[in-house]
């Protein structure tokens, strides 16, 4: 019976189509820990990390966030926390407000998304408390024992969370983003607490050779030229940079409509044949670290060795494997839906 429960649990599984509402800490306990998010939390760095929605002395992180998030749109507190819990709803309205299916929709899109400043600084949040993956803490961790302290590049900075984190522990940092709705949102909020920082308009190029480390969280996947994106990154980078970078890949939906892609494979590939070598992965394999090539022959050698691990052969094999899965689950769903009625 339970080898049946697990197979019908097979057949009924759907593609994770939406995100979901977020947790409310005040009221939703945290999920279980990983064992490296348990290290995270553990983290001296943690409290760091903490400080930078702080803005008032007697503040708590889940007041200050409501409290700047309700100052900068003009919402009460409630209907503020109602936009951060429901923020994919929101989003989602926005998105339908106008044609998107090209480039020009998807760059109207990011100058008008109102809704990220609630989702990104709530998860944010979230991490600091153990409600969504401490990702930033697990980048700057990993950093601080193997990497001396220099120039940073936020590449989808958002809200600005992790260029703070970046410039408490005495990084120089870049706050990038595509979307001037929340580059401002982010020059308001580290001005408020006298933050030095630059920000750039990801609509040209960063600066050539400026960078030791890049973050880019959740950011390539909405990036529609990702090879010219990359060229760009590589050439921003100092010789033997670190970019870190996660996958969120999504199945198309309405609710993941600015996920634009569907294969990790295909994004670390194009990585890879960017001038990227990929070092390690961290936070559970949630975010891969790769290293700036210097073009040697160690380096030349590795790529085509990667063709097969990440390439085209392997990209194809994740898509048949992803079209066969569906439609053989569509087919076992007909046929237990047929089935079982007559054996009840």
């Amino acid at each position: 019976m339970a080898l049946w429960q697990r197979v019908r649990s097979w057949i009924e599984a759907k593609p994770i189509e939406r995100q979901g509402d977020h947790a409310d800490p005040a009221v939703d306990p945290p999920p279980p820990p990983q064992p490296w998010a348990r290290a995270c939390l553990a983290s001296p760095r943690v409290a760091t990390y903490r400080e930078c929605f702080l803005l008032e002395p007697d503040d708590d992180p889940r007041t200050a966030v409501l409290r700047e998030l309700g100052a900068y749109y003009g919402r009460s507190a409630e209907d503020t926390l109602q936009h951060c819990i429901h923020w994919e709803d929101y989003s989602l309205q926005e998105w339908q407000q106008a044609e998107r299916s090209s480039p020009d929709g998807l760059r109207s899109f990011f100058q008008q998304c109102e809704s990220w400043s609630y989702d990104l600084l709530w998860d944010a949040y979230l991490q600091s408390t153990g409600h969504s993956s401490p990702l930033n803490v697990a980048v700057v961790d990993w950093l601080a024992a193997r990497a001396p302290v220099g120039t940073h590049l936020d590449f989808g900075s958002g809200v600005g969370v992790t260029s703070q984190l970046f410039q408490r522990l005495g990084w120089s940092t870049t706050l990038a983003d595509v979307s001037i709705p929340l580059l401002e949102f982010a020059r308001w909020r580290l001005d408020r607490r006298g933050i030095p920082a630059t920000y750039h308009d990801l609509r040209d190029a960063p600066a050539t050779g400026a960078y030791d480390v890049v973050t880019a969280l959740g950011s390539l996947i909405h990036v529609p030229d990702l090879g010219r994106t990359l060229a760009d990154l590589h050439a921003a980078m100092t010789p033997g940079g670190l970019l870190f970078s996660t996958f969120d890949v999504r199945p198309p939906s309405d609710y993941n409509a600015w996920h634009l892609y569907e294969d990790a494979d295909s994004m670390r590939w194009a990585i890879e044949r960017s001038g990227f070598i990929e070092a390690t992965e961290i936070a559970g394999g949630a975010v891969r670290v790769y290293r700036r090539s210097t073009a040697g022959l160690a380096d030349r050698w590795r790529l085509p060795a990667r063709y097969l691990q990440v390439g085209p052969p392997r990209q194809l094999h994740n898509h048949i494997r992803r079209v066969t899965a569906r439609q053989l689950r569509r087919t076992l769903r007909h046929l237990v839906a047929r089935v079982l009625p007559l054996t009840a």
